[in-house]
């Protein structure tokens, strides 16, 4: 059947390198709200899960290179049988890879094939270039395909690791799987650093990549009321802004009132030029980041987002 159970999902994220704290699951639960939040204000048709972005790894050529990948979601118990017929990208994806290919960025869409039922370890990851004026077809990432990025000699992933899953919501289970089995799949073949987008929306001006966060206001004297944001999120929009073209982002937060209960507040965004014009300059120690390690962040003042409603959304 060439199948994969919500289960075999469950036990390869519980293998992840990733560790599926709390930290983590409420980043993931945002992420949803979002989705459904702006869904909810009668935007369903320009917002989208994100995908992950990466550049090449290696002496001599860090950097140089960069791509974003899209993956389709394994549906749980659906066949994915070697002979499947590849499927078509959603339409949405070839306007904002066609931005990205404007700023020197190749896209691709990536669909899977399962060689053994339940075996995480048999997905096989296909990908097709997308936002090109021509017609492309998929090719299996484990061939080399990636032109620009060296083969990494070391796996990433240990299968003895012991992750706490528990906490993933049922719901969301097999687009972590997605994701995660891409993910590694590549950091396997591949030397790369990798981080992921956390959603696309396509305003009636521009397209922007999204990152979305959870805050619960701060205040300083200097600045008055703040929000945070992890500082290498700060440094990948730099990044593309430092590209000079047509490329936007999106800093969304879910405002709560506090980090235990997570009572939502309000619902806030704040474009990337606007952010990196009033951020402060000096950055201060976080919590733990989404992959628990020690993170850096920095502060916007509150007063520089803007509401996040349906008005506001219209005018993007």
């Amino acid at each position: 059947m060439n199948t994969m159970s919500i289960d075999a999902m469950i036990g390869f994220l519980g293998k992840s390198s990733l560790e599926y704290d709390q930290n983590r699951v409420n980043g993931i639960l945002t992420e949803i709200d979002f989705r459904r939040y702006v869904e909810g204000l009668g935007f369903t048709e320009r917002v989208s899960f994100g995908g992950w972005i990466a550049r090449s790894g290696g002496s001599n050529i860090y950097g140089h290179n960069e791509i974003v990948l899209f993956s389709e979601i394994i549906q749980p118990q659906k066949s994915y049988s070697p002979n499947r017929k590849m499927p078509d990208p959603p339409y949405g994806l070839h306007t904002i890879s066609s931005i990205l290919r404007q700023n020197g960025i190749t896209s691709y869409y990536c669909s899977a094939i399962i060689l053994n039922s339940n075996d995480a370890e048999t997905v096989e990851w296909h990908a097709l270039e997308i936002g090109v004026p021509s017609q492309k077809t998929y090719n299996k990432i484990s061939n080399g395909g990636l032109i620009g990025f060296m083969q990494n000699m070391a796996r990433v992933d240990s299968k003895n690791q012991n992750t706490k899953v528990s906490d993933i919501p049922v719901e969301v289970i097999a687009e972590e799987f997605s994701k995660a089995s891409l993910r590694v799949s590549l950091q396997n073949i591949y030397m790369m650093e990798i981080l992921d987008i956390d959603a696309l929306f396509w305003g009636k001006q521009q397209t922007y990549l999204v990152e979305v966060g959870e805050n619960a206001h701060s205040t300083d004297d200097y600045l008055g009321d703040y929000f945070i944001i992890d500082i290498e999120t700060f440094i990948m929009f730099s990044h593309f802004t430092a590209k000079r073209g047509n490329l936007h982002s999106l800093f969304v937060v879910r405002e709560i009132d506090d980090m235990v209960s997570r009572n939502l507040v309000n619902w806030w965004f704040i474009t990337f030029e606007q952010l990196a014009q009033y951020a402060s300059w000096t950055p201060i120690a976080g919590g733990k980041n989404m992959r628990g390690g020690g993170s850096s962040v920095v502060r916007i003042p509150k007063s520089e987002f803007t509401e996040l409603k349906a008005q506001t959304l219209a005018q993007l």
